[in-house]
């Protein structure tokens, strides 16, 4: 089972800096993370957000995505959102 890791309404400075701890801690895990609150977001969090994919990813472990369309569209115009985004592959 996925822990469900809620992203705040704003992912600023504070908030990223939150957002890796808690990261940190759920390592090893499968996770996903409800962005669905977001409703402004900074470039910080989303590397933080890519790392965490690829890093989740890297060690075969699920991570699921979703994200509101203020934080998709932040994702999107830093270049980012269809490597956070993309689905599970299917074998």
């Amino acid at each position: 089972m996925s822990e469900i890791l809620q992203l705040p309404e704003r992912l600023d400075f504070d908030a990223a800096r939150d957002l890796y701890g808690r990261l940190l801690a759920l390592r090893g895990r499968p996770i996903s993370i409800d962005g669905s609150a977001v409703r402004t977001g900074g470039t910080l969090a989303a590397q933080i957000l890519l790392a965490a994919a690829r890093d989740w990813r890297a060690a075969g472990l699920p991570f699921t995505f979703a994200p509101s369309v203020a934080l998709r569209d932040v994702l999107d115009r830093l270049g980012v959102l269809s490597e956070i985004a993309q689905e599970e592959a299917t074998a």
